[in-house]
C-alpha cells in the first residue's frame, strides 16, 4: 500500500479518518442495538434492518481508508454501487474474501423481504429461527474489517509521520454524543465494551 500513498495527500487523511471512524461507530451501534432489541423483545421486525445497515456502514468505514477510493464516490452512495466498490476495491485486491460480500447480499435480501413482504402467507424466511445467528455472522464480517483497519492506520501514520487516530475521533471526539443521542443505556454500554475490546477508542 505504501507505494500508492503520496506526500501531497496528507491533508486528505484528516478528512478520511474521521469519516471512517464515524461509519465504524455507526456500524457498531446498529449491530449492538439490533441485538439488544432482539434479546429484549424477540421481535423480528427491526433487527434484520439494523444488522444489514451495520454491514453497510462497516463497508463505508473501510472504503474511506482505501487509497484507491475517491471520497466523492462515497457521497450519497447507492446500495448496488457500494457492493460494486466492495468487490472491485476490496475483494478483487484480496483484502476481503467473497464470503464478506455474500453475507452483505444475504442480509440485504433478508432486510428487503422484511420491509416489503410483511404478512406474506408463505414467508421466504423463518425469521424467528435465523435471528439468533445474525450477531455471530455479522461479527465475522466485523472481525475481518477491523483486522484490516488497524494495519492500514499504522501504515498511513508511518508514511506521513503523524498520528491521526480513529480511536481519538471516537473516544475524544463525537463518540459519546452520538451514543447518548441514539442508544439506550444498555446498548451504549455494549458498544463501549466492544470498542474497548477491539481497540477502537481511547
Amino acid at each position: 500500500m505504501e507505494h500508492n500513498l503520496r506526500a501531497e495527500d496528507s491533508d486528505k487523511w484528516f478528512y478520511r479518518y474521521p469519516k471512517s471512524a464515524h461509519h465504524l461507530l455507526a456500524a457498531i451501534c446498529f449491530r449492538e442495538n439490533s441485538q439488544s432489541i432482539w434479546e429484549e423483545t424477540k421481535t423480528i421486525l427491526l433487527p434484520p434492518i439494523g444488522f444489514y445497515y451495520s454491514i453497510f456502514h462497516l463497508s463505508m468505514a473501510l472504503l474511506f481508508l482505501d487509497y484507491q477510493t475517491d471520497t466523492n464516490e462515497l457521497k450519497r452512495i447507492k446500495h448496488a454501487t457500494l457492493k460494486n466498490l466492495i468487490n472491485q476495491r476490496l475483494i478483487q485486491k484480496r483484502l476481503l474474501s467473497n464470503t464478506y460480500l455474500d453475507e452483505f447480499q444475504r442480509l440485504q435480501d433478508i432486510r428487503k423481504y422484511a420491509n416489503y413482504n410483511f404478512g406474506s402467507k408463505v414467508p421466504k424466511y423463518e425469521y424467528l429461527q435465523i435471528a439468533d445467528a445474525f450477531y455471530a455472522t455479522t461479527g465475522e464480517c466485523f472481525d475481518k474489517v477491523i483486522d484490516l483497519v488497524h494495519p492500514i492506520q499504522r501504515k498511513i501514520d508511518t508514511f506521513y509521520s503523524v498520528h491521526m487516530s480513529i480511536q481519538a475521533a471516537i473516544g475524544d471526539g463525537f463518540g459519546d454524543d452520538l451514543m447518548r443521542m441514539y442508544l439506550p443505556k444498555v446498548a451504549e454500554e455494549k458498544v463501549i465494551a466492544y470498542l474497548l475490546l477491539k481497540n477502537l477508542t481511547t
